[in-house]
């Protein structure tokens, strides 16, 4: 079941209350059911919080997939 206001609840789980890898797993589902900029960035910004180099490599193959050019995150997990 995707989980409504995802990015709400991935922002919120990173900023708020520290947890890196309870943002990610949110973050990645999400990004999977949105696709906008935002959710694509959030799951980026996630997989680097979580220090996770698998979920930061699907994060840049989600953003070629749909073909999204971010510079806040262009050539930083390639």
């Amino acid at each position: 079941t995707q989980a409504v206001h995802g990015r709400e609840q991935a922002l919120f789980a990173w900023a708020v209350d520290g947890d890196a890898a309870r943002a990610l797993a949110i973050a990645r589902a999400n990004a999977q059911a949105q696709r906008e900029a935002i959710d694509l960035w959030l799951f980026d910004r996630t997989a680097h919080a979580a220090g996770d180099a698998a979920a930061q490599r699907e994060a840049a193959a989600l953003r070629r997939a749909v073909g999204l050019v971010d510079r806040r995150v262009a050539g930083e997990s390639a």
